[in-house]
């Protein structure tokens, strides 16, 4: 089963992703830029072009900084994240894995580390990864929003309602969370809390077309019922319960 939030959220705008890397990985308590002028200027093109979209001169940039300092795990992340953008899974994996082998506290390495192990298919490892992720960031919404996913990937949509429930704790006007929750809903029979959710996260993200998509069947469903004197289903349609 596919959430809609994976492969959209690994293809979300380099900038988003750039946040991402001085978020978690500058302000890390014990990370440190690399220690060598040559190293961190490197590093730092490396970064450059990344932001760019050039990411085969990047990984040029990288992959010197990785001869350079082989124990640095944030030089191995970022060697991970351009391979994502050359769209070369296998090796951005194991970049990764390299990089949480040498440092296992980046809770944003295991994040991505998650999404690149569902392209490879390793839904069970993914999850584990995830899972890591929000436990070292516990208060992110980033985070939590891959570990509801990769549920609703896995077919747990109970933690997966669970998970992005949490997502709006932290952040009320996530149209992700919002989205998903709709689609869960309306997986589970409830179209009144469906069309409720999913009209709050097309205000919030009126490009999201799954949201439209499935409102509108929705609602096609809905006038259906109601020509038919049926006013619509409340809850899962075969429990009667909804998915929280």
């Amino acid at each position: 089963m596919r959430s809609g939030v994976g492969r959209k959220y690994v293809k979300s705008n380099r900038i988003a992703l750039c946040v991402l890397i001085t978020v978690y990985l500058v302000s890390a308590t014990g990370c440190s830029k690399p220690n060598t002028g040559a190293v961190e200027e490197r590093y730092e093109r490396g970064i450059l072009l990344w932001e760019s979209g050039e990411f085969h001169s990047a990984l040029k940039e990288f992959q010197v900084a990785e001869k350079l300092a082989p124990d640095n795990a944030r030089v191995y992340y970022m060697i991970g994240m351009t391979y994502e953008g050359l769209n070369d899974i296998e090796n951005a994996a194991r970049a990764y894995e390299r990089s949480i082998e040498l440092d296992s506290t980046y809770a944003v390495v295991h994040h991505r580390y998650g999404y690149v192990l569902e392209s490879l298919g390793n839904i069970e490892r993914a999850l584990i990864e995830h899972q890591t992720a929000t436990q070292l960031r516990p208060t992110d919404p980033v985070l939590q929003i891959g570990l509801g996913h990769i549920q609703e990937v896995s077919g747990d949509e109970q933690a997966a309602f669970r998970s992005f429930e949490k997502v709006l704790q932290m952040d009320s006007k996530s149209s992700t969370a919002l989205s998903r929750l709709g689609h869960l809903h309306a997986n589970h029979g409830d179209r009144a809390k469906a069309i409720e959710f999913l009209q709050r996260a097309i205000e919030l993200d009126p490009n999201d077309k799954d949201a439209q998509r499935r409102l509108t069947e929705l609602k096609a469903q809905a006038a259906t019922s109601d020509q038919g004197g049926n006013t619509g289903n409340h809850g899962d349609e075969e429990t009667g319960k909804p998915p929280g």
